[in-house]
């Protein structure tokens, strides 16, 4: 006999049954909050198509506009490289894809970080540090006032080209900065140590889907009360073709055509649940197309509902007023 059964072995009948509806309630108390939609209250970000924050990306989706291009000549010579036989030794099959603008403009001081330094850093750390900073004051959350808290870093990044670019010009390239200026484990641990964070500080490679995941852990450990507060997301920057080559011999690239919060003063919308799992059988290490769907459910305000474009509409039935489900085939 354990402890609590012998603890409660000589209880009364009625206070058996008082302890039971406490139980009760506890266990309801819990499941509510594995449950609860997680808030949204600040947004930072940088996208193709020259966007630098939620309000010109809502326009961007607003005015169905296309933020897919041709390769920048300053990314790679896609005239050198472009052949849409995917089976072309050192050549990439798609001549588009999604660029973010400048991603070489850093300010290294007002993150308290030497341009020495700076310069080793792969920028995809840089962007997830202004990003997470233009997060918080979008929520209007003075980042000072984080320090010591319980406050979460999640991020998903999968892709290392910085890296290896350096590591081909070994003369200059290594310093020592170089190791943790290439890692992705740094990446999020330099937003939790600028910041003071006391939280968790996690770094998600699970290739396409690292975002998501990284998404998926930060909303589980709000509702494990791990965490107050969290910052979520992911970055994806590729400088050189090589991933893209690889990707095209691989046949991998697109065809060509409850309560409030207690941070900040709005909700911008709300996470609710991901129904799976997606299951995989056959054709190889990649998904094949026959796969379920996953699905997510995301909870949108009015003043953004009609930021959704009609390409958009296609894909998010919505399922109550505010409510879109989103699926991911």
């Amino acid at each position: 006999m354990n402890d609590f059964l012998k603890k409660i072995a000589d209880f009364s009948p009625r206070r058996l049954a008082l302890l039971a509806a406490e139980l009760d309630e506890r266990v309801r108390t819990i499941e509510q909050g594995l449950r609860a939609p997680i808030a949204i209250v600040g947004i930072g970000c940088r996208f193709p198509g020259g966007i630098r924050d939620a309000q010109t990306y809502w326009e961007l989706l607003r005015e169905g506009r296309d933020a897919i291009t041709e390769v920048p000549q300053w990314r790679w010579d896609v005239n050198e490289l472009y052949d849409p036989d995917p089976h072309a030794v050192g050549r990439v099959a798609s001549r588009w894809g999604g660029f973010v603008d400048a991603p070489e403009f850093f300010d290294p001081a007002f993150f308290g970080i030497a341009p020495v330094e700076a310069e080793s850093m792969d920028p995809q750390q840089r962007l997830l540090l202004e990003v997470a900073w233009e997060a918080l004051e979008d929520a209007a959350i003075d980042p000072a006032t984080l320090a010591g808290s319980r406050t979460g870093v999640y991020m998903g990044l999968c892709n290392s080209d910085y890296a290896h670019r350096a590591l081909l010009h070994t003369g200059h390239g290594i310093d020592a900065w170089f190791a943790q200026g290439a890692s992705h484990a740094v990446a999020s641990g330099r937003i939790s140590y600028f910041l003071g964070l006391r939280g968790p500080s996690i770094s998600v490679d699970t290739a396409c889907s690292s975002s998501l995941v990284a998404i998926h852990q930060a909303c589980q450990s709000l509702r494990l009360n791990e965490t107050e507060l969290a910052l979520a997301g992911g970055v994806n920057l590729l400088f050189s073709p090589e991933v893209t080559m690889a990707l095209s011999r691989a046949q991998m690239m697109g065809h060509t055509l409850g309560e409030p919060p207690r941070y900040g003063n709005s909700i911008r919308a709300t996470i609710g649940t991901l129904k799976g799992p997606l299951e995989i059988s056959g054709g190889g290490l990649w998904p094949p197309n026959s796969a379920p769907a996953l699905v997510a459910t995301i909870a949108v305000p009015a003043a953004l509902r009609q930021a959704f474009s009609p390409m958009l509409r296609m894909i998010a039935v919505e399922r109550s007023e505010g409510s879109f489900e989103l699926r991911l085939d």
